[in-house]
């Protein structure tokens, strides 16, 4: 979401570095989630990630972050939604020791 924000006010020259860092910060994040997705076998989530590691590629940019702030903002929705579906579950953790 700050990118969305920040995109419209970064000086001319600082922008193809400023898109790099943040598509390279956005698909480092999508493939640490893809493997999180998928050791805890929710592959809905892996391929969404791996969707989102295409689309903010750093190698070969699919579009530029001005004026898609749609787009961004999106993107934003899957990873709150792993912090809700991809959390680990404690099994056992309200039972007493037994002695």
């Amino acid at each position: 979401m700050a990118t969305a924000i920040v995109s419209s006010y970064v000086l001319t020259p600082y922008v193809p570095a400023y898109q790099a860092v943040v598509r390279f910060a956005i698909g480092l994040g999508a493939i640490i989630m893809m493997v999180e997705g998928r050791r805890t076998r929710q592959y809905a989530f892996t391929a969404l990630f791996a969707a989102i590691v295409l689309l903010f590629n750093p190698v070969v940019p699919t579009f530029a972050f001005a004026g898609n702030w749609l787009i961004l903002l999106a993107s934003v929705l899957p990873f709150v939604a792993s912090l809700v579906w991809l959390r680990p579950l404690t099994v056992g953790a309200s039972t007493s020791a037994i002695s």
